[in-house]
């Protein structure tokens, strides 16, 4: 039988009963939920939250129902990066910063746990898709020009990102950070004071039979900081090859967080400037001019007493702890990057024994002041295209 006929017997079990929904702030859920006879239910009120600043909005459907009432395909089935990409239903938050002040935000993805504990208590065995299968792209929108959305994250599993709110006692309340951006007061510039995405979310080919009978609650939040009220750094360096580590490599892009924050190496010297980068941690890809070849990572930026570049480690062995959430917290990485790295299939299945497993590059950098030099981060092609990071 063919996969796709396997999927759709899967799929049309009538005990599966699949939600996504977007929630916006954690204090409001707005959504669409299918019932297990695919009955659509869905919050005829969009409503708006403000919070510091910000105002966001949240319209749109993730998922949809097809004419005759029933789930489209779509929603039914695992579908490739193409399919998904290429759905036309879609969530759009809409932030407008209508205070006097600058503000960030950061825009993140996890489980939509309200919705889920909605139902836990009538179905104790309820199970949430692993985050390794949920796929999800997110575009930026220009609602000033007729053009189309651009994307700027994706496709990525929930998995490749970095943890941004860490929660020890279940894993669950998660939250996973797609990027950071920030909108000027009206004061400063009034012309400026709106962002708009586009998130597309799906249930990515590489899920795994036994994942079909699990409960698919999403939701995005955006959180708005003041920009004042957190130190922000910008990071000088060079950029060297790795072969000899000392020849500078040129109009190389280095990219933190999704198009967060990016700059290009100059093209003698291989010097950079990162700008404005606050506390946290982050995915950084750095890819040559001639787009041949890509080196990820993770860097965390913190204030310390004095400067300082350090590993997270590259090896850890488990304790009483078999999650792997707390480790990729711990370390400074990505679920998704210890997953690869020591062949773990599922999060759901994991149990870590007492073994040495691998991390990827992770380095920590601690700021004594709002700007930091020296920086020199060398690439390493004899290792699975990876980097270290020193001074």
């Amino acid at each position: 039988m063919k996969i796709k006929e396997l999927w759709k017997k899967f799929y049309t079990n009538k005990n599966l009963f699949i939600l996504v929904s977007v929630a916006i702030l954690t204090i409001s859920s707005i959504g669409v939920s299918y019932s297990a006879f695919f009955t659509v239910k869905s919050n005829s009120n969009n409503q708006t939250v403000t919070t510091g600043n910000l105002d966001v909005t949240s319209t749109g459907e993730y998922l949809s129902k097809d004419s005759d009432d029933t789930m489209s395909s779509q929603a039914l089935m695992p579908v490739s990066d193409d399919e998904g990409l290429g759905q036309t239903n879609a969530r759009v938050i809409h932030i407008q910063n209508k205070g006097t002040l600058d503000s960030e935000y950061a825009l993140t993805i996890g489980y939509d746990m309200e919705a889920f504990k909605s139902i836990q208590s009538s179905e104790t065995t309820a199970k949430l898709t692993p985050i390794e299968f949920i796929k999800f792209a997110v575009y930026k929108v220009d609602t000033s020009a007729n053009s189309q959305p651009t994307l700027v994250a994706g496709p990525l599993t929930i998995a490749d990102l970095p943890i941004y709110k860490y929660d020890a006692d279940d894993y669950r309340n998660n939250r996973y950070l797609i990027l950071k951006d920030k909108l000027t007061g009206t004061a400063s510039n009034a012309g400026n004071t709106t962002k708009d995405y586009q998130i597309k979310v799906w249930l990515s080919d590489t899920t795994t039979p036994a994942a079909s009978q699990t409960y698919f609650y999403v939701n995005s939040e955006v959180e708005a900081i003041v920009e004042g009220a957190k130190q922000h750094y910008t990071l000088n360096g060079t950029l060297f090859n790795g072969t000899e580590g000392t020849t500078p490599v040129g109009n190389a892009t280095i990219n933190i967080q999704n198009g967060s924050y990016s700059t290009t190496t100059d093209a003698s010297t291989g010097t950079f400037k990162l700008e404005n980068l606050p506390q946290g941690t982050y995915n950084i890809s750095i890819t040559l001019s001639d787009k041949t070849k890509t080196y990820n990572g993770n860097i965390t930026i913190r204030k310390g007493e004095y400067y300082n570049v350090a590993s997270a480690e590259t090896t850890f062995t488990p304790t009483t702890d078999t999650k792997l959430f707390n480790y990729a917290y711990q370390y400074n990485t990505t679920v998704k990057s210890i997953m690869d790295l020591n062949s773990i299939k599922e999060t759901s299945d994991t149990n870590l024994s007492a073994t040495t497993y691998n991390l990827g590059p992770s380095y920590i950098i601690d700021c004594n002041s709002s700007s930091v030099s020296n920086l020199k981060i060398t690439l390493n092609d004899t290792d699975n295209n990876t980097f270290t990071v020193s001074v």
